[in-house]
């Protein structure tokens, strides 16, 4: 049964793409803001602003270790992308804890040929 106190509230907030340009030389968008909520079963699930300038949204597991510095590893399938309807995202982060907030600095790695390689900054809150 989920409670509230095992919720973990997140804000997408920036990222920067390894590959600098879209096709046809527009370059990605690395404002990316968005919100994700994950439960302590280890689903998580949110919306941001991709970096094709359209909203996505996204589900999937996130797991992650424990410790000061925590390893975490996402798996999801999210909307929004030139690729398909539905595509899939493999994500590994690193995290810590300043005071009540966790920072989380993710990185996506490029699949395919009309992607690009991420790493992003998000934060985090549980609630109380």
């Amino acid at each position: 049964m989920l409670t509230l106190a095992a919720v973990v509230v997140g804000v997408h907030l920036a990222s920067v793409h390894l590959q600098p340009e879209l096709s046809g030389d527009r370059p990605y968008n690395n404002a990316n803001p968005g919100l994700y909520v994950r439960t302590a079963e280890d689903w998580q699930g949110g919306a941001y602003y991709n970096s094709h300038r359209r909203a996505s949204f996204y589900a999937g597991r996130a797991w992650e270790t424990s410790g000061t510095v925590r390893a975490g590893l996402g798996v999801f399938a999210a909307t929004g992308y030139p690729m398909g309807s539905v595509v899939p995202m493999v994500t590994g982060s690193l995290a810590t804890d300043v005071g009540a907030t966790t920072v989380r600095l993710s990185a996506t790695p490029r699949i395919g040929d009309k992607a690009s390689a991420v790493v992003h900054l998000s934060l985090e809150w549980k609630l109380p």
